[in-house]
């Protein structure tokens, strides 16, 4: 069957040798591969056997590396926890003076003023309280989501 015939889908016949001798082209592939932080011990000897001290120059990076990692994840998780903090504090100080303003408000006789700045604020605070979960947490019920 000519090339151009052929299904692309069929496999060549490389063994076959179209001078009539007996030569065959056998190829070998050979694939290794490991999951995790460091290679298995016979690579390891391998690297020590290209390079001087190759396995241990090796471990001493991964060494350093994870130490830097959970150094920076220890970081990132104080200034989290700082922010946190410190929006929880500016909302409480936002929410209270709202408040405050509601009162002065229906003290001097804006009812209307008072009852859409305190709604306004009672209402922010119970909506952030209802979705302090975060996002694995369900929405409540009747919330309909985009």
């Amino acid at each position: 069957m000519r090339a151009s015939k052929r299904s692309r889908n069929s496999p060549i016949d490389t063994a076959r040798n179209t001078r009539g001798s007996s030569e065959q082209n056998i190829t070998k592939v050979e694939q290794t591969t490991w999951a995790g932080p460091l290679p298995p011990p016979a690579v390891l000897e391998r690297f020590d056997q290209i390079v001087d001290n190759g396995a241990e120059r090796i471990f001493s990076q991964w060494g350093q590396e994870t130490a830097h990692r959970r150094a920076y994840e220890a970081s990132s998780l104080r200034w989290s926890m700082m922010l946190e903090g410190i929006g929880r504090i500016t909302a409480f100080i936002f929410a209270m003076a709202a408040l405050g303003v509601a009162s002065w408000a229906a003290s001097i006789g804006q009812t209307w003023v008072a009852t859409v700045i305190g709604g306004g604020t009672i209402a922010a605070v119970v909506t952030a309280l209802a979705y302090r979960g975060g996002p694995d947490r369900p929405p409540p019920r009747g919330h309909q989501s985009k």
